[in-house]
């Protein structure tokens, strides 16, 4: 019925131009300042999704990162876990950080309207390459067509290939393919990639095909080496894993920021000839925005002109009570 009564125009208008005299200025002033401020205070939290064969590494490796956050990880044992794990995570850590590709797809795909960030470290290709040079250093004789890289594989792309691409510093070419694999499967076969890939290292193995095998997948690696498998696991660089959480926590400020920037609704009672009818709205309207910010407990500024009221507020929540305006 309110809605009936009163027009919601002019939301969200920004800028000091909507400042008309110096006691909005102030208010304005302060709703803005506390946006900016609030950047400042940002309490920064990330949470790590890895395998328990990553834990360490990545502790003994952040502990000694000069980042303004929060960090805490979270374990799994296969791919199937990641959709129950990723719901054991509260809400106050504003981004996740997985152990790879796949992960990372299987939580997007099983999660599309959380609007948390959601990336991946991995093994980066310079550490890819220093471990085949490794091996080449080990074993002279190293035959690169007897070596089974399985993340290679997925977009196709034999090793030489990937040595030829290294070479022409184009090595970014390769993770963009595997992100283009990776949306034309389904959630299923993502989740199944480990005894996909777990089979296919046993079967070349077994068949004499191959005398080393490479996987990206950290949750199989102990598995292939149990069994005796000569597998080799390039674990991220300390560069790139530094890279990423600088990445996320600026991602982090620049969301909080635009959720924070300041807004403007303006209400106003329509014109009536009748007066005490117009001021009767008025105030009805008045006590209704009253009710309904305590019940949301919302920071905001009200500014009372001639039958019509503007609100400085924050434009995340403008948006959420109003329904992305529609």
């Amino acid at each position: 019925m309110l809605c009936q009564s009163f027009r919601l125009r002019h939301v969200l208008y920004f800028g000091v131009g909507c400042v008309l005299n110096s006691e909005l200025c102030w208010r304005f002033l302060f709703v803005f300042m506390r946006t900016v401020l609030g950047d400042f205070i940002l309490k920064i939290k990330i949470a790590i999704v890895a395998t328990l064969f990553f834990q360490d590494f990545l502790e003994k490796i952040i502990k000694n990162f000069e980042l303004n956050c929060d960090f805490e990880i979270f374990t799994y044992s296969s791919l199937y876990d990641l959709p129950s794990l990723f719901l054991t995570i509260p809400e106050e850590f504003q981004a996740v950080l997985t152990s790879g590709v796949f992960p990372e797809q299987i939580l997007r795909r099983s999660f599309p309207r959380d609007k948390r960030i959601i990336y991946s470290y991995y093994s980066d290709s310079v550490e890819f390459y220093h471990l085949l040079l490794k091996l080449l250093d080990e074993n002279r004789a190293l035959d690169f067509s007897r070596v089974y890289a399985d993340v290679n594989d997925i977009v196709g792309e034999g090793l030489f290939s990937y040595l030829m691409n290294r070479l022409n510093e184009q090595l970014h070419i390769h993770q963009v393919n595997v992100y283009n694999v990776l949306n034309r499967l389904s959630l299923k076969q993502l989740m199944g990639a480990e005894a996909f890939f777990i089979e296919k290292h046993m079967r070349l193995w077994r068949g004499n095909k191959i005398d080393y095998s490479i996987t990206r997948f950290s949750s199989i690696f102990l598995k292939l080496k149990e069994v005796g498998l000569p597998v080799h696991f390039p674990l991220p660089s300390k560069n790139h894993i530094y890279e990423v959480f600088q990445k996320t926590i600026q991602d982090i400020r620049i969301v909080h920021f635009k959720e924070n920037l300041s807004a403007v609704a303006y209400l106003t009672v329509d014109p009536q000839k009748n007066t005490a009818s117009t001021e009767g709205k008025y105030e009805t309207l008045k006590c209704a925005l009253s009710d309904f910010y305590k019940d949301y407990a919302t920071d905001y500024v009200l500014q009372e002109q001639h039958c019509s009221l503007e609100i400085f507020i924050n434009q995340k929540t403008l948006r959420e009570q109003t329904q992305e305006f529609q």
